[in-house]
């Protein structure tokens, strides 16, 4: 390998992850780009988790290809919740590739073309269904708080549900999906001489939750 050069560096970020790593997606050639992919005798080797980098030997004069050429590849996802808490562009029919990559590779090449494509997270507005555990739940003034405000919450009283009375909250703006939270959520019943804490464990959204568009549902008993 030590007669191979760099041609190409993919990465792939997602604001999903607080540290951007995509580590849910596998990158190929497309059936059509295969053939120059062996043609080439090109090599692809995934160095991160998010990051991919195509090698190929150079000719004895030291160019890699005639003409400029096109290669195209799929992204491939591997976690079957993506398109859930991914904001695509497009849809695609095929399987599980949510995206395709079109990379020109010059003729005259002196350093890898680089290819950095950011997905984004689906903003989505929170809702929180909360259900008494006991019919008498129903005469309890609760309340939902973010400790930092961070996020605020519309209240909606006495929603039937699931034949019970509920109690929802919808947060205020459009929360950015995430696998981990800087929130700290409290469930509290209010009374006559001060708040009751109820549950200090509220658990976030989850993608599979999506009830529409732009709309995230998590019931809750209290």
């Amino acid at each position: 390998m030590e007669n191979y050069q760099i041609i190409l560096k993919v990465v792939i970020t997602h604001s999903y992850f607080p540290d951007g790593v995509c580590r849910s997606l596998d990158l190929y050639p497309t059936p059509e780009s295969k053939q120059l992919f062996l043609r080439r005798q090109m090599v692809c080797k995934k160095i991160k988790p998010n990051e991919w980098v195509f090698l190929q030997a150079a000719s004895s004069d030291g160019s890699f290809r005639d003409t400029d050429e096109q290669l195209s590849l799929c992204l491939e996802s591997t976690d079957p919740s993506f398109s859930l808490y991914t904001r695509l562009e497009e849809a695609f029919e095929t399987g599980r590739v949510i995206k395709q990559l079109d990379v020109t590779l010059p003729a005259v090449q002196k350093a890898p073309v680089e290819i950095n494509h950011v997905f984004e997270a689906k903003k989505m507005f929170w809702v929180y269904a909360l259900l008494p555990r006991v019919e008498t739940g129903r005469k309890r003034n609760i309340k939902l708080i973010e400790l930092s405000d961070k996020v605020a919450f519309d209240k909606k009283e006495y929603v039937v549900l699931y034949e019970r009375t509920a109690t929802t909250f919808r947060s205020k703006k459009q929360i950015p999906l995430s696998n981990s939270y800087p929130f700290q959520l409290r469930l509290y019943e209010e009374k006559e001489h001060g708040d009751k804490l109820l549950s200090q464990y509220i658990p976030f959204p989850q993608p599979e939750d999506t009830n529409k568009n732009n709309e995230i549902i998590t019931y809750i008993y209290y």
